[in-house]
């Protein structure tokens, strides 16, 4: 929660992604974001029943038939999911994509076999995948899955398995299942195309401060806060809906601040919507950094001030 003292904050805004962009452009970074936490399901706790039956350690995932589904808190529409996996004798994977708000969705299974890539949504099977060559259960195929636009595809060791035409407007959700055997995924990554600037980098145009409390500027491009007193929520006039936030903050030593999300235009942060912390503070606990602020502590310690 911003408090009074030592407050001095500048937040980089980069990128909002909001469904229909543009696909990334080659030679884009690698994929940058672990949906996977190495020792726990964190994230993963969204279906009916509580995660059981499943095994995580060193990032590794593995679960059987007896493991209940996993579904995950994200929900996107243009992606690329990156990861590894491997399926015991008459094991196999399936990846569902729920739709979002609601709906069954899609869902892809992966086995060694024929059907690898099946594309099934409820009405019945879409493609029906490709043939994967057998490997060693400690042998991982590489699979990779993108939805740019009206098309979803499916690659799987370097070789197209399917292709499906999709409704661009549609946005899904992520679960996974093992409905048969053992099978094992690892180093689970998303990317998501790089969207809309929320700032022109030069001035305050398009945000706002409630009742006009509180100075921010723009230095260098970045959103500065020049009054340390009383500070308010620099906010922009634009509202979203479902959204990725991409941006880059530093914090001076002793300084506390936040970033605001799901809250109403005249709303505050920390009791009306949802703050993420930013404070020069160590821990692991509801006010810490990157704590959704007086509700939930943060996985790991992100406190690095004047970085």
């Amino acid at each position: 929660m911003i408090s009074n003292l030592h407050c001095r904050v500048r937040l980089l805004f980069v990128v909002v992604m909001m469904g229909g962009v543009a696909s990334p452009a080659a030679g884009d970074e690698a994929l940058g974001l672990a949906l996977l936490r190495p020792d726990s399901l964190a994230g993963w706790e969204y279906a009916a029943g509580a995660p059981s039956g499943w095994i995580i350690s060193d990032g590794q995932l593995t679960g059987s038939a007896d493991s209940t589904p996993l579904l995950s808190g994200f929900s996107f529409g243009d992606f690329e999911l990156r990861f590894q996996w491997s399926a015991g004798r008459g094991g196999a994977w399936s990846l569902g994509l729920p739709e979002v708000p609601s709906g069954e969705g899609l869902s892809i299974t992966l086995q060694e076999g024929q059907g690898c890539g099946a594309v099934r949504d409820a009405a019945g099977e879409l493609a029906a995948g490709a043939t994967v060559t057998a490997r060693e259960f400690d042998e991982m195929h590489s699979t990779t899955i993108q939805r740019f636009g009206g098309t979803l595809s499916i690659v799987v060791d370097g070789a197209v398995a399917a292709e499906v035409a999709v409704d661009p407007d549609r946005r899904f959700g992520l679960s996974l299942a093992v409905p048969s055997g053992e099978a094992s995924l690892r180093d689970l990554r998303l990317r998501e195309p790089r969207g809309n600037p929320l700032s022109n980098g030069r001035d305050l145009t398009g945000w706002f401060v409630n009742n006009d409390r509180g100075t921010w500027a723009v230095e260098d491009g970045a959103f500065t806060a020049t009054s340390h007193r009383g500070l308010h929520y620099l906010r922009p006039e634009k509202e979203y809906a479902n959204f990725t936030l991409s941006l880059r903050y530093t914090i001076k030593r002793g300084g506390n601040s936040g970033i605001a999300i799901r809250t109403h235009r005249d709303g505050w942060p920390s009791g009306d919507g949802m703050e993420l912390q930013i404070l020069d503070r160590p821990g692991l606990v509801k006010d810490s950094t990157m704590a959704v602020y007086g509700n939930l502590p943060p996985l790991a310690r992100a406190d690095r001030p004047e970085q």
